[in-house]
């Protein structure tokens, strides 16, 4: 079982009874009362624990709960967001309508079209830019 390493970012983040972690020797033994060993340094949960800002943790497959995405980074993670596309995207505008929309988000289209009708604009606009 892999675990991936995070850090925390928050005040602190708390873990509830089940959860698996993996830790290093000095965070385990001020925890002893609350943890249960699984094998080598991945513990179980078996009572609240909490965790201060800075401290490194493992987390199994990483699994981070939506409630604690928040309060913890994975490290080495690339925080900086993905370039914009640079072709024509689509963007759901519900009912099965597409809008099309530019690098810059500007819309192209007057109203929303069907999927296909919408995808074979951007095939169009991108043959156009390619020439």
């Amino acid at each position: 079982m892999t675990a991936r390493l995070y850090e925390v970012t928050g005040v602190k983040v708390s873990f509830v009874p089940g959860f698996l972690l993996r830790l290093k020797d000095e965070q385990v033994q001020p925890r002893l009362q609350s943890l249960q060993k699984v094998k080598d340094n991945l513990y179980r949960v078996t009572a609240h624990v909490e965790f201060k800002r800075g401290e490194m943790i493992g987390i199994p497959d990483g699994g981070v709960p939506k409630a604690l995405v928040s309060l913890v980074a994975e490290v080495g993670a690339d925080k900086s967001a993905p370039p914009p596309p640079e072709v024509p995207t689509l963007r759901h505008q519900g009912f099965g309508k597409y809008d099309v929309v530019d690098a810059a988000g500007v819309v192209l289209t007057e109203k929303p079209l069907q999927k296909a009708e919408a995808q074979a604009l951007i095939d169009k606009l991108t043959k156009e830019k390619r020439l």
